[in-house]
């Protein structure tokens, strides 16, 4: 039977709670500026990665 390494799983609802909660701790307020310039990062990334693509 084949198994995933720990590093490559999904994290259960304990890990998302603590990922979630450390979030709030260390970004707070300007949590949903993190996240929209992460989405803008990715957006970006994706339009030149199809541009170099042809």
């Amino acid at each position: 039977m084949f198994h995933l390494p720990l590093a490559l799983s999904m994290p259960g609802p304990f890990e998302l709670i603590l990922l979630t909660g450390l979030g709030l701790l260390f970004f707070g307020k300007r949590l949903p500026d993190v996240g929209r310039s992460i989405g803008q990062t990715i957006v970006q990334f994706k339009k030149g990665f199809k541009r170099s693509r042809g």
